[in-house]
């Protein structure tokens, strides 16, 4: 889940949430919070950026549990959007 934060966080930004060279990007990807993504895109739903950046906790406790818990949050970020009634499998 961290991982996929870090993909989304590359696609909407086109940049890494840490930069630097080796053990200052580990030293970051551990102890800092990643920077607010809205704040170089804002016209990001506030939505999505809250997934983002639960998926970027430090805590693996505070991130979607699972990639299925994670689709449902982004279906329902995306819903309002597209308005689509959310199919069961």
């Amino acid at each position: 889940i961290y991982s996929m934060g870090c993909v989304f966080f590359y696609c909407f930004t086109r940049m890494t949430p840490f930069s630097g060279t080796g053990f200052t990007v580990a030293a970051a990807h551990l102890s800092e919070p990643p920077p607010m993504i809205r704040s170089m895109v804002p016209q990001l739903p506030a939505a999505f950026e809250a997934i983002i950046t639960r998926c970027l906790e430090k805590d693996p406790g505070n991130r979607p549990d699972d990639a299925s818990h994670l689709g449902e949050e982004i279906y329902r970020a995306l819903e309002p959007i597209f308005d689509l009634p959310m199919v069961s499998l």
